[in-house]
């Protein structure tokens, strides 16, 4: 069984299985980063794919980044 925020997904539907997925992101033990990307670009990489507004992005991005320092 699979939950997540103490949703039950086997229950769900294909298309909600979706909307759920574009909210779930992975972090990498190891730094995967893209060298040809800044740190910036590569924190908002998910954001940009899903077309996500770029003052949303600058702004969700920089919040991210002031956890890490």
């Amino acid at each position: 069984d699979v939950y997540v925020d103490g949703h039950h997904l086997n229950t769900y539907a294909p298309a909600q299985l979706r909307a759920v997925k574009k909210d779930i992101g992975m972090i990498f033990q190891q730094f995967n980063l893209l060298d040809s990307k800044t740190v910036f670009k590569n924190v908002a990489m998910p954001l940009i794919l899903r077309k996500v507004p770029m003052n949303e992005i600058k702004s969700r991005v920089e919040e991210m980044l002031h956890f890490v320092g």
